[in-house]
C-alpha cells in the first residue's frame, strides 16, 4: 500500500463473491484475472500484472446523455465534470489531479449516449492513494455552488472546440435529423445556454438538478469497475472491497429507450455537408436493430469484412480502377441498447466527387449481390479464424486504455 496515503477506510461488513475461472484470456496474456461482486452489487474485474509500471482503474456508469432531462441538455456531461470538483473526504477541487500528476499519472472521462466512463493511471507504487480519491467520486461528491458556476465554463469551452471538429458536427447533424421524440435527438454536450441561461429563465436550480440526477441514476448496481495493478489478485480483492464497498446501492434499473430514432419520414435523405477540414467523404448510414445481444455472433463483422474487402472483385477495387476512391471502411458506427447503425465510408478522389451517384450505385449493387447470394459458411469460418488468431496473439495495451474499454464492455 501507498505509505504516503492518509486514508483510513472502514472494514467491509459483508463478504464479496469472487470468481477466478470465468475470464477467457489470450494465450499470450500472462496477467491474472478475477471477477468480484461486492456486497453493494458492484461488479469488478481485477487484473494483476506484476510487470506493469502503471496501475489503472476505470468505472463505467450505465447512464449517459440520452437520460438528460428534456429541459436541461448536457446535464449528464456536466455531472461528469462535477465529480472531479471535490468530495467530502477530499474537498480540495484539485486534490485528485494534483495527486496523479505528482505520481506520473493522468485521468479523463467521457459521457456517451448510455454510459459515462471515468478512468486514470498512476505509477504502480501510488495506486492505493489514487484509488481512494477516485472512489470518493462515487461515494460523496460535493457539488458545491462555486464549482457548479465555474465548471459550466469548462463545458462551454469543450463545446466551442467541438464546433470546429468535423466528427462532432456530423454527429450532431445525425441527431438533429432523427425523430424529435426520440432521446437520440438531444444535444448531449451542453453549453452555457442549456446549462445556465435556459434553466435560469425557467427558475430551475442547476445545482439541485445535478444532485437529483446523481441520486436518480448513479448506483453501484449499474456500475462496472476494472482495476489493473502489480498486486496479486488476493490483494486487489482486499483493496477493491476496502475502497469501493461504500458506493451506495440504490438497486436501480438501467434506463431503456425503446424504439428506433429513425422512421420512414427520417430515412432516404441525401445531405451535402461543408467540412471544416479538407475532406472528400461519402458516408452511407443504415439504422438497424440493436447488436449488443449478438456480441458472440457478430453479424456486422461478417458484413463489414465483405464490404471492406480490398482485393479483386471488391467495391474498393472497382472504385480505384475508375479513379473515384482511395479508401473504404465499413462497420457498426452506433451501438445502443435498443438500436444501432451500420456505416459505409468512402474517401473520394476529386474525380470521385463528380461521380457520387455512380459510387452509391456500385455499393448498392454489391449489397444486392450479398442479399441474393445469402450468408456463406466459408466466409464466416474465415472471419472466425482471423478473429481467433488475433485474440490468440493479442498484444498488451496501455493499462489506461485497457481498463477504460473493458469497463464499458462489462455491461454487455
Amino acid at each position: 500500500m501507498d505509505p504516503n496515503d492518509d486514508s483510513s477506510p472502514s472494514s467491509p461488513k459483508e463478504e464479496s463473491k469472487v470468481c477466478t475461472d470465468v475470464v477467457e484470456t489470450s494465450e499470450q496474456d500472462d496477467r491474472s484475472y478475477a471477477t468480484i461482486t461486492l456486497p453493494n452489487n458492484l461488479q469488478c474485474l481485477l487484473v494483476s500484472d506484476p510487470t506493469t509500471d502503471k496501475s489503472s482503474a476505470a468505472m463505467d456508469v450505465r447512464v449517459g446523455h440520452l437520460s438528460d432531462p428534456e429541459n436541461i441538455c448536457g446535464l449528464a456531461h456536466f455531472l461528469e465534470h462535477m465529480l472531479f470538483m471535490g468530495t467530502e473526504k477530499y474537498p480540495d477541487e484539485n486534490e485528485y489531479n494534483v495527486y496523479l500528476s505528482a505520481h506520473g499519472g493522468s485521468s479523463n472521462a467521457f459521457t456517451d449516449m448510455e454510459s459515462t466512463n471515468y478512468y486514470f493511471d498512476v505509477s504502480a507504487e501510488h495506486f492505493i492513494g489514487a484509488l481512494d480519491r477516485f472512489a470518493q467520486f462515487f461515494i460523496h461528491p460535493l457539488f458545491t455552488q462555486s464549482a457548479t458556476d465555474r465548471e459550466m465554463n469548462a463545458v462551454e469551452s469543450e463545446n466551442s472546440k467541438n464546433l470546429q471538429n468535423d466528427f462532432w458536427r456530423a454527429f450532431q447533424l445525425q441527431k438533429s435529423l432523427c425523430k424529435p421524440s426520440h432521446p437520440f435527438s438531444k444535444f448531449g454536450s451542453g453549453n452555457l445556454e442549456t446549462l445556465r441561461d435556459i434553466p435560469k429563465k425557467a427558475g430551475v436550480d442547476i445545482q439541485k438538478e445535478l444532485i437529483a440526477f446523481h441520486e436518480k441514476f448513479y448506483s453501484s448496481n449499474v456500475m462496472k469497475l476494472v482495476l489493473l495493478g502489480k498486486e496479486p489478485i488476493a490483494e486487489l480483492e482486499k483493496i477493491v472491497t476496502t475502497y469501493f464497498a461504500d458506493v451506495p446501492n440504490k438497486s436501480l434499473s438501467v434506463p431503456k429507450f425503446p424504439g428506433m430514432p429513425y422512421g420512414p419520414d427520417q430515412l432516404s435523405k441525401r445531405l451535402h455537408v461543408v467540412p471544416v477540414r479538407e475532406l472528400r467523404t461519402l458516408e452511407l448510414i443504415f439504422p438497424m436493430r440493436e447488436m449488443e445481444t449478438l456480441y458472440l455472433k457478430k453479424p456486422t463483422r461478417y458484413i463489414s469484412h465483405l464490404i471492406g474487402h480490398e482485393g479483386m472483385g471488391s467495391i474498393l477495387s472497382l472504385l480505384k480502377e475508375n479513379g473515384w476512391a482511395n479508401e473504404l471502411s465499413a462497420g457498426e458506427s452506433r451501438s445502443c441498447t435498443d438500436w444501432s447503425s451500420f456505416s459505409i465510408s468512402v474517401d473520394l478522389t476529386d474525380t470521385g466527387l463528380d461521380h457520387v451517384d455512380d459510387v452509391v450505385e456500385i455499393i448498392f449493387a454489391y449489397l444486392t449481390l450479398l442479399k441474393n447470394e445469402g450468408p456463406q459458411e466459408w466466409i464466416h469460418e474465415e472471419t472466425s479464424t482471423v478473429a481467433a488468431c488475433s485474440f490468440r496473439f493479442l498484444s498488451k495495451r496501455d493499462p489506461i486504455d485497457y481498463t477504460c474499454s473493458t469497463a464499458g464492455f462489462m455491461h454487455l
